[in-house]
């Protein structure tokens, strides 16, 4: 499933930025918004919706990725180069 890998990148990207930035922490809440809060800020570490913080996304496109619903948040994009299975088929390489 193509979305897949994006949901990998960045639920990688979530899990470990708070590594090298002890300001921000995961948002504890499932499914909560945004993916990265300040540390603290909220009981438990979980809000379920916020303004304050960072929505993780992860694409293939350097344009015309789109979140869920337009909000006033922080936005960081992850752009990863990715074959698709069908490339293979097609003789198409990784690049």
């Amino acid at each position: 499933m193509p979305a897949n890998f994006s949901s990998m990148v960045g639920e990688f990207m979530i899990s470990n930025i708070p590594k090298y930035c002890s300001s921000l922490v995961k948002n504890q809440y499932h499914n909560g918004h945004p993916d990265l809060i300040p540390a603290g800020m909220f009981p438990k570490n979980s809000a379920q919706h916020s303004h304050i913080g960072i929505e993780v996304k992860a694409s293939r496109y350097q344009s015309g990725w789109q979140g869920h619903n337009p909000e006033d948040t922080w936005l960081m994009v992850f752009v990863f180069d990715s074959n698709r299975p069908s490339d293979a088929v097609q003789g198409i390489e990784p690049s």
